[in-house]
């Protein structure tokens, strides 16, 4: 082996001189006449070595020189450095992905010291902090605040290198607050690095500078999706015609921005997605700015955001609610970023966007978020009654009743129905009804149990007359809620078991999952534990598929309930307790006094010590593998030995 040359190329501004950059590095000089080139191939023909060219994208038009080098000396190996492929023949790609990052905390689960100081990007930070302070270390009070830097640095060596002597000065938590700009702040590499490198910024437009100029108009123009997204959605937001930026196809633009490492192509069911490095989108929204073409681009963005809303909306309840759901959790940030700058420069159609998103937020349990993102856009906009101002109060009825908080819940549905009524909605007016039912009959609340069940019947009524059979099919369910909370249990099994039948006959899983879970309980309350257990399997199962958490909830302590005294249910019972805490979702206050019965109950069969063993054990576990224990249990609480799922099939 006749060793290894480093050639730089940073320096070098024209493909043409790249032959006299090599032969600089390997002390080769031209020979007579003879182009460089062959001077090159000639001194390397019978060596056998490694020649490292870095920093290859931008004289890509020297990979003829390359490809003819390799072919006349058979003993040569060349390791290209470069944003972009050379697109020779024999060409190894080898992606540099940014190091490894911590994950997201789980409150049930922290993680060790030594498990987070042996992730790549927590040790190089760990590492660089310490060549600044000498007294630096990793500690448990400053870990959360580590982890969140490596995270938001998005795992890249560079910015970790320029983030980590500020450390020297700033708490890590001081430095992670400064980084919501991450850009200003990472200045000042070291001297030794070469000039691009002394700032993220410089690093980044280096890249930038190398593109065509529609290139770099693509390019800050998919800046404005947050967290990736589809092509579908490039090709509408992107596209901007009459300006005479984008002269390019914009798949080709895309391959071209995944070549030079600014966008990644991310491969998901069905579709692929692309999306970039928080740090380099703050680059391109930057230069999206400077553009003049900000509010064009985000206008777009909001437009086709709010489009997929309101296409969405009125399939969250029926068979493809799971692939609308889906989509909409996969573009749950755009759709954040959208309401976001719709607040601050159209706060109507924030209110409608909200209106649409409503019902997502409910069944995916973001509740907290989504009571959030509806107060904000019901101050913002007009007291106009619009039908999306109704809708957005009644969502805001809606997830404040399964927040047990019956003030908010009352307010917002009697808003909503006076909005309703205004604008002779009479299916809404139905909604906001049984809204008002829904904030009446909360425990405990000061409400009153014949209010509620007059508001629900009036919905009823309403739903019947216009023909709305989900709606119906909502009301006899609350109905059923109403009847169980008067120790009615027969009409309640009747009410509950009517709309099951209809929430099959339209699709709804998640309807068919909360009649099933009520119907359980309900076979509980009897006495009737194997036909309860198997029907809160069922309704496990099709909360898991539509990702309900609150509802995964439900159903896991309701099979904590009725299982065999054992370890097991403790486990369920802990597990679903921390989802609550996560999900702000607090058991009822009747729900409550069961549940510590139960807890008791399990308590003194099994004692404190194996109790709190397993309680534990479920607060530690993920909702995964709490839903996998629970799937495989059969009624005597051990391990179904037939087919996964063979339990739920049964009822």
């Amino acid at each position: 082996m006749d060793g290894v040359t480093l050639v730089e190329l940073a320096p070098v501004r024209e493909p043409d001189l790249v032959a006299s950059a090599i032969a600089a590095a390997l002390g080769i000089k031209k020979s007579g006449n003879q182009p460089l080139a062959g001077s090159l191939s000639e001194a390397l023909k019978d060596r056998r070595m490694l020649l490292v060219l870095d920093n290859f994208e931008h004289v890509l038009p020297s990979a003829l020189l390359v490809a003819g080098l390799l072919a006349s000396c058979p003993g040569l190996v060349i390791l290209a450095t470069s944003r972009e492929r050379l697109h020779l023949r024999g060409e190894r790609e080898t992606a540099v992905e940014p190091l490894a990052m911590p994950a997201v905390p789980d409150p049930a689960k922290p993680a060790s010291l030594a498990s987070l100081a042996g992730v790549a990007s927590v040790s190089l930070l760990i590492d660089r902090a310490g060549d600044a302070d000498l007294t630096f270390t990793l500690t448990i009070e400053n870990a959360p605040a580590i982890a969140g830097l490596c995270r938001t640095l998005d795992g890249l060596p560079l910015a970790i290198e320029l983030a980590a002597p500020r450390l020297k000065l700033l708490s890590p938590q001081a430095l992670l607050t400064r980084l919501t700009h991450r850009l200003p702040v990472l200045t000042d590499g070291p001297r030794d690095l070469p000039a691009r490198q002394q700032t993220l910024r410089d690093t980044i437009a280096w890249s930038y500078e190398l593109l065509t100029p529609a290139e770099q108009a693509l390019f800050r123009q998919v800046a404005v999706f947050a967290a990736g997204t589809s092509l579908e959605a490039i090709e509408v937001v992107a596209d901007s015609p009459g300006t005479g930026e984008l002269e390019l196809e914009v798949f080709a633009g895309l391959e071209r921005l995944v070549d030079q490492s600014l966008l990644r192509q991310v491969a998901t069911a069905g579709e692929s997605r692309f999306d970039m490095l928080e740090t380099i989108r703050e680059f391109g929204l930057e230069q999206l700015d400077v553009s003049g073409e900000a509010n064009a681009v985000h206008g777009r963005h909001m437009t086709f955001f709010l489009a997929l809303a309101q296409a969405a909306e009125p399939l969250l309840t029926g068979p493809s609610q799971r692939q609308w759901l889906e989509r909409l959790e996969a573009e749950h940030d755009n759709l954040r970023a959208v309401l976001s700058w719709a607040l601050a420069h159209t706060p109507e159609t924030a209110l409608k966007l909200a209106a649409n998103l409503w019902r997502f937020w409910y069944v995916r349990s973001h509740l907290v978020e989504g009571r959030d993102w509806l107060e904000r856009v019901l101050a913002a906009a007009t007291l106009v009654p619009t039908r999306a101002r109704a809708m957005a109060l009644h969502g805001a009825s809606v997830l404040a009743s399964a927040q047990y908080d019956p003030v908010r819940a009352r307010i917002a549905a009697a808003d909503a129905l006076e909005c309703f009524s205004t604008i002779d909605d009479q299916t809404g007016v139905a909604h906001a009804l049984n809204a008002l039912g829904d904030a009446e009959s909360i425990p405990r609340s000061g409400g009153s149990l014949e209010r509620a069940a007059m508001h629900y019947n009036d919905a009823l009524g309403l739903f019947r007359t216009e023909g709305h059979q989900r709606g119906v099919a909502v009301t006899l369910t609350n109905l059923g809620n109403l009847a169980w909370d008067r120790d009615e249990l027969d009409r309640a099994t009747d009410l509950h078991g009517e709309a099951l039948v209809r929430y099959r006959e339209f699709g709804d899983d998640r309807g068919i999952a909360w009649s099933l879970n009520n119907l359980g309980l309900l076979d509980r309350e009897r006495g009737e534990l194997a036909r309860s257990f198997r029907l809160l399997n069922e309704a496990l199962g099709l909360y898991v598929t539509i990702g309900d958490r609150n509802g995964i909830a439900e159903a896991l302590e309701g099979l904590g309930s009725v299982v065999d005294i054992t370890t097991e249910a403790a486990r369920l019972l802990g597990t679903a307790e921390t989802l609550r805490q996560v999900l702000g979702t607090p058991l009822s206050l009747a729900k409550r006094s069961t549940n510590v019965l139960i807890v008791e109950s399990i308590r003194a069969v099994i004692g404190e010590d194996a109790f709190s063993a397993a309680w534990e054990a479920g607060r530690r576990a993920s909702i995964e593998e709490a839903v996998a224990t629970a799937l495989a249990m059969t009624k005597d609480g051990s391990q179904d030995r037939g087919e996964p799922g063979a339990v739920a099939e049964e009822s």
